[in-house]
């Protein structure tokens, strides 16, 4: 949702900020989705069927592929905070007093 101001460069970096933080969360919510997947098939097999090892592999696979894109998909989105880093400072070099802060491990807070 756009943020109406003052100041149109806050309110940019803001907004990409609250995108990225939606995106996180995105995340982490399929890794608990796979997380749940795997529990779920470990659960309901006995692990005594040859078959059964064929479909914890196949799970497997579809995981790590899975996994593999949201890890793309993370490293996009440090890019993205590294480049509002960098727009984060004005001409004069000083930083903006925005509600949202960058800290150096790549994580938004507010």
């Amino acid at each position: 949702m756009p943020v109406h101001g003052d100041n149109p460069r806050e309110n940019a970096v803001n907004e990409v900020l609250t995108s990225v933080a939606k995106e996180e969360i995105a995340i982490a919510n399929l890794i608990d989705a796979e997380a749940e997947k795997i529990k779920k098939i470990v659960d309901s097999h006995h692990l005594s069927r040859p078959d059964d090892f064929e479909k914890i592999i196949a799970l497997q696979k579809s995981v790590a592929e899975i996994l593999e894109r949201l890890i793309q998909k993370q490293q996009i989105l440090v890019k993205k905070l590294e480049l509002i880093k960098d727009f984060d400072t004005d001409k004069k070099g000083e930083k903006f007093k925005g509600k949202s802060n960058i800290v150096s491990s790549g994580e938004c807070s507010d």
